[in-house]
């Protein structure tokens, strides 16, 4: 899949012109979608976030916009640094990566689609960024049809190694966080009351 995901990334100028389905529209046949003023020639953007599986879908959804609504399409030249970069990419934010200046409502947005984000981990950034936004805030259309899962990892070798030297067991929730901690930043929860996992490099 790396070696399909890099081969796409490196012919996406020449995958603009040639065909990949049999029946597909060519490019002379394409359209752009229009400003509001019909002034300008559009191409519908995808933003491609910072993970394999989101460069191949992004590519194969370019190509299916092209070749079978019949639309110039491209990947947005910035990528999304994470699943919530869609939501403010999507409404226009100029910023939409940066921590809280994102400059939203600034401008028309230049980026219009975005599949494979996981946007459903930044629910409540999402719903937020709608109340305060409600009319240039992006749609979730739901599931492409496949369940994905998203966890932390500990190695076997921390794992036996933090039981070994003090019986701290790495596979129980509570040997990282404190009683009653507000899990705002993995720092500030550690449950160093009892043990300290830093220690051990977690």
């Amino acid at each position: 899949m790396l070696r399909l995901v890099l081969l796409l990334g490196l012919n996406v100028g020449s995958i603009a012109q040639e065909l990949c389905l049999d029946d597909g529209v060519p490019f002379s046949q394409r359209k752009y979608i229009q400003a509001d003023d019909a002034s300008n020639n559009i191409p519908i953007q995808a933003l491609e976030c910072a993970w394999a599986s989101s460069a191949l879908l992004n590519e194969l959804t370019v190509m299916l916009i092209r070749e079978v609504l019949g639309f110039h399409a491209d990947i947005a030249p910035q990528v999304g640094a994470s699943g919530a970069s869609p939501i403010y990419a999507l409404a226009g934010c100029v910023d939409f990566d940066h921590a809280t200046e994102k400059n939203c409502g600034s401008q028309e947005t230049q980026i219009h689609v975005s599949v494979d984000s996981w946007v459903g981990s930044y629910a409540s950034a999402q719903n937020n960024f709608a109340k305060e936004y409600p009319r240039i805030a992006a749609e979730d259309l739901g599931s492409m049809g496949y369940s994905g899962e998203e966890s932390m990892y500990v190695s076997q070798e921390i794992l036996h190694a933090a039981y070994s030297e003090s019986g701290l067991a790495l596979d129980f929730y509570k040997s990282y966080f404190a009683e009653g901690s507000r899990i705002a930043g993995i720092a500030d929860c550690y449950n160093t009351t009892h043990h300290d996992p830093k220690r051990l490099g977690c």
